[in-house]
């Protein structure tokens, strides 16, 4: 996460992840098997982050990417394609 770890602390749930400050900002460690769940997590996210592994974890993004933009989309009477 490009921002410092007390920032970072306040922006994700209390528990299940380990923060680690480093010279360009913030590592994110979790341990998950759901990875749509942390593709939540990071969409929520308020500070700038890339994804460093696992490679999937930016498919289950970039899905989420998509199912935000598609609410955006929508307007009231409409139903879910």
């Amino acid at each position: 996460m490009e921002t410092d770890a007390e920032v970072a602390s306040w922006q994700l749930p209390s528990v299940g992840f380990a923060l680690e400050q480093t010279e360009g900002g913030t590592l994110l460690w979790c341990s998950t098997s759901d990875l749509g769940w942390m593709g939540r997590v990071l969409a929520g996210l308020e500070s700038p982050f890339f994804v460093r592994r696992p490679a999937e974890l930016r498919d289950a993004l970039q899905r989420r990417a998509e199912e935000i933009s598609a609410l955006a989309k929508r307007v009231r009477g409409e139903t879910s394609p």
